[in-house]
């Protein structure tokens, strides 16, 4: 005996939701490339760990019902000997079932030489839309920032990267020392003076100095002014965003103003006691 239908139900054909009836099906794509490229870690040969991410991504989409066309890929047709612009990739249905036609920009291994060189970082990227949705845009480059789905769409390309930080730790309710593990990854870190009175960029800077370690770019932006410099200088910061030219002109002869510091700090000069204590000890030594 038949299943009861509502009134005016009709079946939905497959791939007309391409996002539910595809999903885990590319899904499985990057996963299979992922394990791939793994098994090559630490191996020191980044082409290696490109061509088997390549190899997996082809094998497992000819899989996938689907009438794929590749068109952001490994490269023109004639430089790449799979996952090519403008390459046909997918199965179909024994039974003639129409399956949809899609478009994929692929980058089966993003990051060949943190996986060749076993750093972590390296991911498996894959993107689809319906036939005609996707920019087709042959070699060029496109900034990108990856971050898990609970901090979908609280970053920004164009924020300083303190900026996106502050957001990511606000998204998971935690603090930013709590993503002290992955500052070895950021090239430049931009401290925010919102005002001349709020000094909490400089105890930022200090820790990210003396504490964690950071030796990438520590840049000050906001309210950066000529007087502080030195201070900023001495907690850690080597690079400033400023706002007036005649400021940067005159950086040079503000950083000369003080030959002796009594604070100590993480910029390895040395303080005026351990000079008089030098003093002491050469004094001392000589008698």
């Amino acid at each position: 005996m038949p299943a009861p239908t509502k009134p005016g139900t009709v079946a939905k054909s497959f791939g007309v939701n391409i996002e539910s009836d595809l999903a885990l099906e590319l899904l499985r794509v990057v996963e299979n490339a992922a394990i791939a490229s793994a098994k090559t870690m630490g191996f020191g040969d980044r082409k290696h760990a490109d061509q088997v991410a390549t190899e997996s991504m082809r094998e497992t989409m000819d899989s996938v019902p689907m009438d794929g066309t590749i068109v952001i890929g490994e490269g023109e047709r004639d430089e790449a000997p799979m996952l090519y612009i403008g390459e046909k990739v997918g199965a179909h249905f024994p039974d003639g079932t129409p399956v949809p036609a899609i478009d994929i920009a692929v980058d089966p291994l993003e990051g060949t030489n943190l996986c060749a060189t076993g750093a972590p970082g390296a991911i498996t990227v894959l993107a689809a839309s319906e036939h005609g949705g996707l920019l087709h845009a042959p070699d060029c480059y496109m900034e990108k920032i990856v971050v898990g789905p609970s901090c979908k769409g609280v970053v920004d390309l164009d924020a300083p990267v303190d900026h996106n930080l502050r957001q990511i730790a606000k998204a998971l309710n935690r603090d930013v020392d709590d993503l002290v593990p992955y500052l070895e990854r950021l090239a430049v870190i931009a401290l925010v003076f919102p005002s001349f009175r709020d000094g909490r960029a400089y105890s930022q800077a200090r820790l990210l100095r003396e504490r964690h370690g950071y030796d990438g770019e520590l840049r000050a932006t906001g309210q950066v002014l000529r007087d502080q410099f030195v201070f900023m200088l001495r907690a850690g910061f080597d690079a400033f965003e400023v706002k007036k030219e005649s400021d940067a002109d005159a950086f040079a002869e503000t950083v000369k103003r003080y030959s002796v510091f009594y604070q100590p700090t993480g910029d390895g000069r040395v303080t005026a006691l351990n000079r008089r204590m030098q003093l002491r000890h050469s004094e001392s030594a000589g008698r």
